[in-house]
């Protein structure tokens, strides 16, 4: 998989500490990113090296990339705090004299506010999301509270697969040869059905070749959209799903879900179905018109 090592370096962080990630999970919530790997071959196992930031604050930054939410935005007791060290005390590193004023306004200062840094890392990377949510939040006394109409519901499920470009890793083909760029993390982690093919087995022995499955284009099409944004939208701007009257497609999506058990897609099928011929009916039309039960 495009995967690239995020290494915290700067002030506050104890010693160099690595996250393996994924290149396009990255790129896709962190402006910062997209532009460090705007010139990066997809395929390239990379470690980028982010200074100043401690680990502690690129770690609840790594986690709403993924996520869409992190542990500070979890009301309640926490054990959050950054790790207190000195800076340049790294292995041969030698202290540095300080001046009696410098010393005393060194013990002066006050030490900076854990919550504080987080947001200064979430700006630093470029991921504005994040600053929105941690406005209402406070942390007081190792507690996480919000502030009244604060919203810290995980951010939804919004990735585009052409963006950023040239961080695809696998194509996907229907059985109109289409070949539709794509990226192992996200199909895998969605289904289970995924997870299996692209496992460390085949991606060792078939790493070149594409996914192929036996759906038509506009089922691969949905397919595909679900699972990189969570909803079967036939169009973006559609405010239901799978708002069409095309039962053909709908029982070829219903058929591919099942037998991918893609369980919240198939409901959406199903409750799409009902206004159509019933979900029994949809079911038995699903069977006969996609290759995949067969």
């Amino acid at each position: 998989m495009s995967r690239s090592r995020a290494q915290s370096q700067g002030p506050g962080n104890a010693g160099h500490e690595r996250f393996p990630c994924h290149k396009f999970i990255l790129a896709s919530g962190s402006s910062y990113f997209s532009q460090q790997f705007a010139s990066v071959e997809s395929g390239d196992l990379t470690t980028h090296r982010v200074d100043g930031v401690p680990a502690a604050a690129l770690r609840q930054v790594l986690q709403f990339l993924y996520m869409g939410t992190c542990d500070l935005m979890r009301p309640g007791p926490t054990d959050f705090r950054l790790e207190p060290t000195d800076p340049g005390t790294g292995p041969g590193s030698r202290p540095q004299q300080q001046h009696k004023s410098d010393k005393k306004a060194a013990g002066k200062a006050r030490p900076p506010q854990p919550l504080q840094v987080v947001r200064e890392a979430a700006r630093r990377l470029g991921v504005p999301a994040m600053l929105t949510k941690l406005d209402g939040v406070r942390l007081t006394a190792g507690r996480i509270e919000l502030a009244r109409g604060a919203d810290i519901s995980p951010a939804p499920l919004r990735l585009d697969p052409a963006a950023p470009p040239g961080l695809s890793d696998v194509s996907v083909v229907g059985t109109d040869g289409a070949a539709v760029p794509c990226h192992k993390c996200v199909l895998a982690a969605r289904l289970e059905y995924f997870n299996m093919m692209l496992s460390s087995t085949w991606a060792e022995s078939r790493s070149s070749e594409p996914v192929r499955l036996s759906v038509p284009g506009a089922v691969l099409a949905l397919l595909l959209r679900y699972c990189y944004t969570d909803e079967a939208l036939l169009q973006p701007e559609d405010s239901e799903q799978l708002q069409t009257d095309d039962l053909e497609l709908l029982c070829g999506l219903l058929a591919a879900a099942d037998h991918m058990l893609a369980d919240r897609l198939k409901h959406i099928c199903e409750v799409r179905g009902d206004g159509h011929s019933g979900p029994e009916s949809m079911h038995r039309s699903a069977e006969s018109c996609c290759p995949l039960f067969h």
